[in-house]
């Protein structure tokens, strides 16, 4: 599902930005999705209701954007297809920004890092996530992000995660201990 597009493959090689408000079709409505679809299979199961109208308005899209919003000025299903976009674009910003940011920080420390679950779920230990910055526009740059990775992107998280599981168990107890002699008073450094 949703594999990184063309729609703004150039401007995010070029700029790495994926995506601003204005890019987007229906700005409260993404903004709800990103909220209340915080799963893979919720994102998916609400992008295959709509990818009938979605795809074959995206293809157009692709070879004349002029043309495609021309017929979408009065396509049948046009909300469908503006949330089929925007849900592809949503995904793609999440993925780019949220997702491979933390996956190469992740692997950059070798495992001295809050696992993707532990971000998601706000359980780092912090105020915001360590890459909070990534998150841009959707998210409410302190937590509010969705977990769209598939289960076999899961998978090799996993795989990911046992590689580094010393290590990591180190830098959390490190961090833990960091953060009680805070609390405490007790400058650790």
């Amino acid at each position: 599902m949703i594999p990184l597009s063309d729609i703004h493959a150039q401007r995010l090689r070029d700029d790495n930005v994926v995506a601003r408000r204005d890019d987007f079709f229906d700005w409260p409505r993404i903004k709800e999705v990103w909220a209340t679809l915080t799963t893979w299979d919720a994102l998916k199961a609400e992008y295959d209701r709509v990818s009938g109208v979605y795809e074959p308005w995206r293809a157009v899209w692709l070879s004349n954007q002029r043309e495609a919003l021309d017929i979408l000025e009065t396509h049948p299903s046009r909300d469908d297809v503006e949330l089929g976009y925007d849900i592809q674009l949503a995904y793609e910003h999440w993925q780019r920004r949220a997702y491979w940011s933390w996956r190469h920080a992740f692997e950059g420390q070798r495992g001295c890092y809050p696992t993707f679950e532990d971000i998601a779920a706000k359980r780092h230990g912090r105020v915001c996530p360590p890459n909070h910055h990534m998150f841009g526009i959707l998210g409410d740059q302190c937590g509010n992000m969705p977990d769209w990775r598939s289960a076999k992107r899961k998978a090799s998280d996993r795989a990911l995660y046992e590689q580094y599981a010393e290590r990591h168990a180190e830098c959390r107890a490190e961090r833990e201990e960091r953060e009680r002699a805070a609390e405490a008073g007790n400058d650790p450094l």
